[in-house]
């Protein structure tokens, strides 16, 4: 590899200007066209923060509604996305400083409802007793899915190393 290809390479690298691949339309979701107000919901992620010192806990957004894929991250936490009324699957990524997990929730969502992923991610004993996921009705305050354990992983700062090897 000469020089320039190597250079090259490394520009993309260090800047992130590799091309994303096209993904069919179909694969991504998309909000009910021309929603009549009383035949859609709405839901959102959450961010999660330590009660006593508000440090950032966790993002918890959504990845994907009835497996069509959002491509949001974690600084979309809170977007907010029509969804149509009845049964509901959201995947989501919950993503702390030293945790990461991600699961599945489905639901009924009802008409002119607004929805939020919630979780035990702030709570003191948390870890200890395991990660919990539910959505919230937050118009009424009422959570609307069982209660339920995510498999979570530690997300540890690792260093990555990169070999560079430049040939004269």
């Amino acid at each position: 590899m000469n020089i320039n290809k190597t250079a090259f390479l490394m520009t993309c690298l260090f800047s992130g200007t590799f091309a994303q691949a096209n993904i069919p339309p179909e694969l991504l979701y998309q909000p009910p066209s021309n929603p009549d107000q009383a035949e859609i919901s709405t839901i959102q992620g959450v961010q999660k923060t330590a009660t006593s010192l508000k440090f950032v806990k966790a993002h918890i957004y959504i990845t994907s509604i009835n497996s069509k894929a959002t491509l949001d991250q974690y600084k979309n936490w809170k977007k907010i996305y029509q969804i149509p009324i009845g049964e509901t699957t959201i995947r989501y990524i919950s993503d702390a400083q030293q945790l990461f997990s991600s699961g599945e929730i489905t639901f009924n969502a009802q008409a002119g409802q607004h929805y939020q992923i919630q979780n035990n991610q702030a709570e003191k004993d948390s870890l200890k007793n395991g990660l919990e996921f539910w959505i919230e009705n937050l118009v009424t305050h009422e959570i609307v899915t069982p209660k339920q354990y995510s498999n979570a992983v530690s997300s540890q700062p690792q260093q990555s190393y990169l070999p560079v090897i430049i040939n004269k």
